[in-house]
């Protein structure tokens, strides 16, 4: 039952009349005398205030109630307190409320709209999904978000200058018009970590892309002084390699590589697009090298070049994070959809030779929308371009016509391919030397390690040959029939290990997955036996047997004690 109480007439002398019984909703509207209550009878699910201009305090709300709303209660500086147990709390144009109590467990939703005085949050439980503070100017600072929070909205707070513990688990933050929010290297790497959780994220129009374009930039740099310092016999290019990539790929053509009313977004997507990777980066640091020189053959003309190396360099670093050989090939089909763009546009025919990049980097990007669309991949890859620089002189090329011919061949010549199939290609084409360095370090070093000392013994035996001085001999020394014979020989080998490596890894891991498959089948099999009375130990029916039998199953699982 609801109990709507209007204007000042409901009321007795400026006061509650007596609750009857049984009543769960309790309403007040234009109780324009009423300034405070000194507290609720027990039962009440449900309170609302609306335009109740002169209600200065409320009491402590009680346990049981569940939806607290007030709107335009213009007066109202303080609430007491809230019981465990309120799932949704509302506030609208409460314009003079200044501090709220701590939100108790219980609470699901949370929304302050347009309280203008408000800047004082005692703290939030654990429980709460959805977090809204919208045209809030004076709230400065927020307690620490708990865990489990799924959504968080601070529109136009702008005077937020800080936001704390922000934590895992998060789908949304809106931190639109959020002007005086400060974009600490913490917060910023925090929003990192959520944005490649898949949390999105809403930054305030006056947030400076450029700041973390620096911050990556200078990241990296970082990371390549520190292994340089560690690694003396490596020399990095100072005026080119990764970093003058990077320094492009943020920089150059960003009017182009937007439209006209998102360019300030669009930059800021492309600066922190490059943190995933810098990431890996930073954990991976003998990859540096390797990145360092894949990045040279991306920097000879305008940024759709370096805008192509990044999307390589993007699909390897995807790939050194993944933890089994299995992800990894999967991943691999990344590279070859890369490589398959580049052909087809080639063989095709499709534009001049000048614009083949630019074609090729905004067919990638309509190759990897349509295999994302129709499930092709569980998860979108990094490094794939937006709009392209210069896309309008290859338009005739982006047309559905040619999109759906490439995606068809790719499906066919790419996607389904079985990881069998993907070693191959990649294990026998160009990107063999690169996947031996990214998913086969130590086993490659040793093989290098082996070929410098068949290297140092055919150098001595030309040497002996031609009778030089030891102490001077170098590779110049030797025959140059028995140089060329010596790199195709290593070359050879070369490839023959880093695939015979992975395949031998691919079938480790598919001799795991039988394994496992295996005893999955073994237990369900043995559970229908136990359904079917027709037990293997019958002494699971005497009493403290329980665990016997648990061990034993256990056992047979795990392929002891048939």
């Amino acid at each position: 039952m609801t109990l709507f109480i209007v204007k000042n007439e409901d009321l007795v002398n400026g006061r509650l009349p007596v609750i009857p019984e049984g009543v769960k909703e309790l309403e007040f509207y234009d109780c324009e005398t009423l300034e405070e209550i000194a507290g609720f009878s027990e039962g009440i699910e449900k309170i609302r205030f609306i335009r109740c201009r002169n209600l200065k305090k409320l009491p402590v709300i009680p346990g049981g109630v569940k939806e607290l709303d007030c709107k335009d209660c213009d007066t109202l500086e303080e609430i007491a307190g809230f019981s465990e147990g309120i799932e949704k709390i509302e506030f609208i144009r409460c314009r003079n409320l200044k501090k709220l109590p701590v939100i108790s467990h219980g609470t699901k939703e949370l929304e302050f709209y347009n309280c203008d005085a408000l800047d004082e949050i005692a703290g939030f439980s654990e429980g709460i999904e959805k977090i809204k503070f919208l045209r809030c100017p004076n709230l400065k600072k927020l307690p620490v978000i708990p865990r489990g929070t799924k959504e968080l909205q601070f529109y136009d707070c702008a005077a937020l200058e800080e936001i704390a513990g922000l934590p895992d688990g998060l789908t949304s933050l809106n931190l639109s018009d959020c002007r005086s929010l400060v974009f600490t290297q913490e917060l910023l790497s925090r929003l990192e970590v959520l944005e490649g959780q898949g949390c999105v994220v809403s930054y305030p129009d006056t947030f400076n892309s450029s700041d973390i374009a620096d911050r990556a930039k200078s990241k990296l740099s970082e990371m390549i002084r520190s292994y340089a310092n560690e690694h003396r016999d490596i020399i990095f290019n100072a005026d080119g390699g990764v970093q003058k990539l990077l320094h492009r790929f943020l920089t150059e053509g960003l009017g182009q590589r937007s439209t006209a009313d998102n360019q300030k977004t669009r930059a800021k997507e492309i600066a922190l697009s490059t943190l995933p990777i810098l990431k890996v980066l930073e954990s991976r640091p003998d990859l540096l090298p390797f990145v360092d020189e894949l990045s040279e053959g991306f920097l000879a003309a305008c940024v759709n070049q370096p805008v192509r190396g990044w999307s390589e360099i993007s699909a390897w670093m995807s790939i050194a994070q993944q933890e089994n050989i299995v992800d990894r090939l999967e991943l691999a089909k990344q590279l070859l959809v890369l490589d398959y763009v580049v052909g087809f546009v080639r063989e095709k025919n499709l534009v001049g030779e000048y614009v083949e990049t630019e074609a090729g980097n905004a067919l990638y990007r309509e190759v990897h929308k349509v295999l994302q669309d129709d499930g092709s991949l569980k998860e979108p890859w990094l490094g794939v371009p937006g709009p392209i620089a210069y896309e309008d002189t290859v338009s005739s090329a982006i047309i559905a016509e040619i999109i759906s011919d490439l995606v068809s061949q790719i499906k066919e010549n790419v996607m389904l391919l079985s990881h069998e199939a993907v070693t191959e290609r990649i294990c026998e084409g160009q990107h063999n030397a690169a996947w031996g360095k990214v998913c086969l370090a130590k086993e490659m070093h040793e093989f290098d390690e082996d070929y410098k000392q068949k290297l140092q013994d055919l150098v001595e035996e030309s040497v002996a040959k031609k009778g030089i001085n030891r102490e001077e001999a170098d590779a110049g020394d030797i025959d140059p029939a028995d140089w060329h014979k010596f790199k195709e020989e290593r070359q050879r080998a070369r490839f023959s290990k880093v695939k015979e490596l992975t395949l031998r890894e691919l079938d480790k891991a598919q001799e795991q997955f039988e394994n496992l498959t295996g005893k999955k089948r073994l237990l369900g099999q043995v559970t229908a036996n136990v359904e079917e009375e027709e037990m293997p130990f019958p002494e699971v029916t005497q009493p403290g047997s329980a665990s016997n039998f648990v061990n034993r199953l256990i056992n047979i699982v795990d392929g002891e004690g048939r």
